[in-house]
């Protein structure tokens, strides 16, 4: 069985801000497993397409429910340019970059302690 473990790096030198919560326009993702090999994902936004605070959307009901559990879910999805990388155990290194359509979702509230 391969163990993954997975560690998550935002930069964000101008993040996009929607009521208090940073949305990162440039992200970096590393992915190692047990065996060595490794993955790196990289994405960088370039455009916004649409962005839709489900809090605010909902009706009372599901507002009350969401302040039980400390949720206020944000979500964005925009145009950004891609890439990854994947280097196998002891083997050689392959990448692919790209257009893409990235989505964030922003499930909780603000939280200093997360650097995001």
């Amino acid at each position: 069985m391969s163990t993954r473990h997975a560690s998550q790096y935002f930069h964000h030198p101008e993040p996009e801000v929607h009521q208090g919560r940073k949305f990162p326009k440039k992200s970096h993702y590393v992915f190692t497993n047990a065996d060595g090999s490794r993955a790196e994902f990289d994405v960088e936004w370039e455009d916004q397409l649409e962005f839709w605070d489900m809090y605010e959307m909902a009706g009372e009901e599901l507002k009350r429910r969401y302040d039980a559990i400390g949720m206020r879910m944000q979500y964005c999805r925009y145009y950004a340019k891609g890439g990854v990388r994947f280097t196998p155990a002891g083997g050689q290194t392959r990448e692919a970059h790209g257009d893409m359509i990235y989505e964030y979702a922003y499930m909780g509230m603000p939280d200093p302690a997360a650097h995001v």
